[in-house]
């Protein structure tokens, strides 16, 4: 999920032509891929009987007992959290990159 946020950043930003767009945009996405696996991991932190059986028995008896929204459960807060966090974390780095370039002590 951290992986996604921060590789999403620089084609997002190319896309959108800006880069707090582009941040934002990756947290959620990254979201969208990630949030399922949280949930999941939660669950069976709560329930290690049902960790003892296995995650993918534990995702497909979530799905049948709960349905597929289950997944998406918290998702509104954790794309809010995502988007805040890589845009604060992304948009500062890529500025001070391009600074300390410019002042010639960074090369690529």
């Amino acid at each position: 999920y951290g992986s996604a946020r921060i590789g999403l950043c620089e084609p997002l930003q190319a896309r959108t032509g800006s880069k707090t767009v582009g941040a934002l945009s990756a947290g959620v996405l990254a979201t969208v891929i990630g949030n399922p696996f949280e949930v999941l991991k939660v669950r069976l932190q709560a329930r290690p009987e049902e960790a003892a059986k296995g995650e993918l028995r534990a995702l497909w008896r979530m799905v049948q007992e709960e349905g597929p929204a289950v997944l998406s459960r918290g998702f509104a807060w954790a794309a809010a959290r995502s988007a805040l966090l890589t845009a604060s974390q992304v948009v500062p780095y890529a500025h001070a990159k391009s600074v300390l370039k410019s002042w010639g002590g960074l090369a690529e």
